[in-house]
């Protein structure tokens, strides 16, 4: 049990930070544009 919850946490951790780089990349670009 205590592995699953781990695992999903991992998953979801790994998740946030993606969507986190992919918008701190296009916030990034916008103000280069913009």
């Amino acid at each position: 049990m205590a592995f699953i919850s781990n695992g999903v946490f991992l998953a979801w951790h790994l998740t946030i930070s993606s969507i986190t780089r992919q918008f701190a990349m296009q916030a990034s670009i916008a103000l280069i544009l913009y």
